[in-house]
């Protein structure tokens, strides 16, 4: 909560930093006009239009703000898309370790290594069977490729010996 609660006053702090500047410069700008010597009536309508339109639109951007607040703090805006794959296997008792990104078929997109866990990271004794999890937020749908490289031995994850699953997630 202690991010959010920051975001929110930040976010806020910079639109009323942004109001300010706006109506500071429109009400320079009344004055100045209201000193002219051909300062008339028609002139006068023309800032009272002006004032507003500016105090609708803030009006109207401090309700945004506070729809925004309200998403950001109820937990409404981190929607995330976490897709799961099949399960997959790899010798009994491997470290599996994800050799890259996954990646969409004629490579429009990708998901990067950051974004996906490997479940178990360590097969037991008797276990052969992982899975990927993956946040897909924002990616297209489509089925992703790659690699995820199997060792036994925990100091060969990277080498060549390891063995290599080729392994997918489909993003719906």
């Amino acid at each position: 909560m202690a991010p959010y609660a920051s975001d929110v006053v930040q976010s806020y702090a910079k639109l009323t930093s942004s109001l300010l500047e706006r109506w500071t410069a429109h009400a320079s700008q009344v004055a100045s006009n209201v000193e002219a010597r051909d300062y008339d009536a028609a002139s006068a309508a023309e800032d009272l239009a002006a004032w507003a339109s500016l105090a609708t639109e803030s009006g109207l951007l401090m309700l945004a703000k506070a729809l925004e607040v309200a998403a950001t703090l109820g937990g409404f805006q981190d929607d995330q898309n976490i897709v799961e794959s099949p399960p997959f296997e790899a010798p009994q008792g491997a470290t599996l370790k994800l050799a890259g990104r996954l990646v969409m078929r004629g490579g429009l997109d990708e998901l990067p290594a950051n974004v996906i866990t490997i479940h178990p990271p360590k097969l037991g004794p008797d276990a052969t069977e992982f899975t990927l999890r993956a946040n897909a937020t924002g990616h297209r749908g489509a089925t992703y490729l790659g690699i995820v490289k199997a060792s036994t031995d925990a100091t060969a994850v990277a080498a060549a010996s390891a063995e290599e699953v080729t392994v997918w997630i489909t993003v719906p």
